[in-house]
């Protein structure tokens, strides 16, 4: 862990790695989750109100209000699985 808030997020894991030198550092990645033809946006982005979680999306005719259902996230990013689409203009608050 980074921080002593990260610490029960802590993953321990076992390999061999015969072709690394003893004491060497290596990064290793493990996704939580692997998602295909979903959207990210940043959390500014997504209001909530009243149990509601939605965007506002920008359209030809004025602002159109959209419930998302999330998925991941992330501080920087959160993944937006239904709701908006590839193109929309999402307006921040």
């Amino acid at each position: 862990p980074l921080s002593s808030r990260d610490a029960d997020q802590t993953t321990r894991l076992a390999a061999q790695l015969d072709q690394v030198a003893l004491g060497q550092v290596i990064e290793v990645t493990l996704p939580l989750e692997v998602h295909e033809n979903v959207l990210w946006l940043p959390p500014a982005a997504i209001r909530t109100f009243q149990n509601r979680t939605f965007v506002v999306i920008q359209t030809p005719d004025g602002e159109v209000v959209s419930d998302v259902v999330l998925g991941l996230q992330t501080e920087d990013r959160v993944e937006i699985v239904s709701g908006a689409a590839e193109g929309d203009k999402v307006v921040g608050p």
